[in-house]
């Protein structure tokens, strides 16, 4: 960095930020009392979150390695997908039967809303890996004689407790029990194979 002119502290963090990262700047505009007078303008530079294409390019490009992964791919164990399907604990399914009958009747309630749907969707892919801490949930509609959008409760998820094993737990573990590598002192096949 030193090379590039960026000295240790705030100084070279200062610059290196100018150069490579992302600022906002803010300008406010002060309303005026009439046509007449001048607008007073104040701006604010922020850091955001981020970086500047230009950062790759000058400091990371030589530091990388562009692999195809047809280049890799006789290094690689076979792969293989499989589709489980695991029953939800009684507990787990009961909370979860509720939550579904909630949200279906605020989307009978509420018909063609999407915050409803978008929230359902969400919520109901999300409880059976997390069954806790989700919170109330709020969705949006328009109100007529407000002139704005307000909130309104769709349901409220049972707290299931965090420290549970559940059945897709359980049955992960087990599925990783019966791989070779998981089981202290098995040698793993594929190791074993390509030596003879």
């Amino acid at each position: 960095m030193k090379e590039h002119g960026y000295e240790w502290g705030t100084t070279g963090r200062s610059s290196f930020i100018q150069d490579y990262g992302v600022l906002e700047t803010i300008t406010k505009v002060e309303p005026a009392n009439n046509a007449c007078s001048k607008a007073k303008a104040t701006s604010t530079v922020r850091r955001k979150p981020g970086a500047s294409p230009l950062l790759f390019g000058e400091f990371l490009m030589q530091l990388c390695a562009f692999v195809f992964l047809e280049d890799i791919s006789g290094e690689l164990p076979p792969y293989e997908e499989t589709y489980l399907s695991v029953p939800m604990d009684a507990p787990m399914q009961d909370a979860y039967r509720e939550l579904e009958d909630d949200m279906r009747k605020a989307l009978k309630a509420h018909r063609g809303n999407r915050s409803v749907l978008s929230t359902m969707l969400n919520t109901l892919l999300l409880y059976p890996d997390h069954p806790y801490g989700i919170g109330t949930l709020y969705g949006t509609e328009f109100d007529p004689e407000l002139k704005c959008r307000v909130r309104f409760v769709i349901a409220e998820p049972r707290d299931l407790p965090e420290d549970h094993i559940y059945s897709k737990e359980r049955r992960l573990i087990e599925q990783v029990w019966t791989l070779p590598s998981a089981r202290p002192g098995t040698p793993d096949k594929s190791k074993t194979e390509s030596r003879s």
